[in-house]
């Protein structure tokens, strides 16, 4: 694993080596260390006097079906639903198990509590004329529009009413006749709005194809978002073991992925026959 900005960004890696006093004692080795227990291979000339980084990995490999009868049980009970995509529906299935596995994750609200869910959109494709192929760099807009109570999010239809919401947002946003970047003055109002609130943000897309990048020493075998660390933000990303199944990613404590982790299994394995 190379080492670089990206592998030593983490407040929570510093954070743990300050404590330990290895950044302030061992400021010439602190990179190697960091670079060795993250990519989890042997320790520099088999040197074992540093401690391991804390971590935890879940990896749940789900029925390749489901997400696909997950959009078919909006469907139909939603018919007039907006947007209701692989994308829609895996966004408001995470959406509802945060909600569900709040409380015994420690995180729990108020069912009045106000929820946003907010990412952003890829622009190039999407200007009148749109950006060329050659186009480096970003150009997104920012969406924020779904929002619900906390208790709608955990009851009985929560992920109706989340995959309509988060549609409605796409479908007034992105798909919006006058543009995508129509409303764009007002992104930071919308974002103010949120200050305070929980929020629900996804990095990433169903259309990112990382596990097919291949700079000349094969595809990467696990791909890891830091933008997600302590932020409560989701990565979202085409799988590499299967066409057409999606991998999300979240960081947090061993209680908050085991809560998450039930969630979503108890969850889909009462929805879905």
């Amino acid at each position: 694993m190379p080492i670089g900005p990206s592998t030593v960004g983490s407040p929570r890696l510093f954070e743990y080596l300050i404590k330990q006093g290895t950044l302030l004692q061992r400021k010439r080795k602190y990179l190697v260390i960091i670079s060795l227990d993250l990519a989890s291979i042997n320790r520099f000339n088999g040197d074992t006097q540093y401690c391991s980084l804390p971590s935890f990995d879940r990896t749940n490999v789900q029925d390749l079906n489901g997400l696909d009868s997950l959009k078919k049980l909006v469907l139909a009970k939603r018919p007039s639903a907006a947007h209701v995509s692989s994308f829609t529906v895996t966004c408001a299935l995470v959406w509802v198990c945060f909600a569900k596995s709040a409380a015994s994750s420690g995180k729990a609200a108020v069912d009045d509590d106000v929820e946003y869910f907010t990412f952003v959109a890829d622009c190039r494709a999407r200007l009148n004329p749109p950006l060329p192929p050659t186009y480096f760099g970003n150009c997104v807009a920012l969406v924020i529009k779904a929002k619900l109570n906390h208790g709608e999010l955990k009851g009985n239809d929560g992920i109706l009413v989340a995959a309509e919401s988060i549609g409605q947002a796409i479908q007034k946003s992105v798909f919006n006749e006058k543009g995508i970047l129509h409303d764009a003055h007002n992104w930071l109002a919308q974002f103010e709005e949120t200050a305070g609130k929980k929020t629900f943000a996804v990095g990433g897309s169903p259309r990112f194809d990382i596990y097919d990048v291949d700079y000349g020493w094969g595809r990467p075998k696990k791909f890891e978002g830091l933008f997600i660390d302590d932020s409560g933000a989701i990565s979202l990303c085409k799988s590499r073991e299967a066409d057409g199944s999606l991998e999300i990613g979240l960081s947090g404590t061993k209680i908050y992925i085991d809560s998450f982790a039930t969630a979503i299994i108890e969850f889909l394995g009462n929805l879905l026959p």
